[in-house]
């Protein structure tokens, strides 16, 4: 019979808060309780942020790839069959398939881009 307190997942939990790894993790949170006072302006890091006229332009591709993908299936599923649930779940399935496989790229490109004007020389 196992006890509660014996439990392999409560002896896993006490070694991993003894360990000394996790104490000195637990010392570094209390240390650093003033982390909004850093100035970001001050650094010269590297955003990872995509401009809004590139996020409206992915946007904008997914959405429409969703649409063409719907339509597609829609068109596919009416020469094949007259039953309404059938061409519901053809929209269903091409408009999310389709927009899938264009979010796909899109966020390749969009890391690709950070990453091209992060490098000081992208010759």
């Amino acid at each position: 019979m196992f006890l509660e307190s014996s439990s392999p997942r409560r002896m896993l939990a006490r070694i991993m808060l003894s360990t000394p790894m996790t104490q000195d993790l637990e010392q570094q949170r209390t240390d650093n309780t003033d982390l909004a006072a850093v100035d970001i302006s001050q650094t010269n890091a590297i955003t990872a942020i995509v401009s809004l006229k590139e996020r409206i332009i992915c946007y904008t591709a997914i959405i429409t790839s969703g649409v063409c993908g719907a339509l597609c299936a829609y068109g596919t599923a009416a020469l094949f069959t007259e039953a309404t649930i059938w061409k519901a779940l053809a929209i269903i399935f091409g408009a999310s398939g389709a927009a899938f496989g264009v979010s796909v790229p899109v966020r390749l490109s969009l890391q690709a881009k950070l990453e091209w004007n992060s490098s000081e020389n992208p010759t």
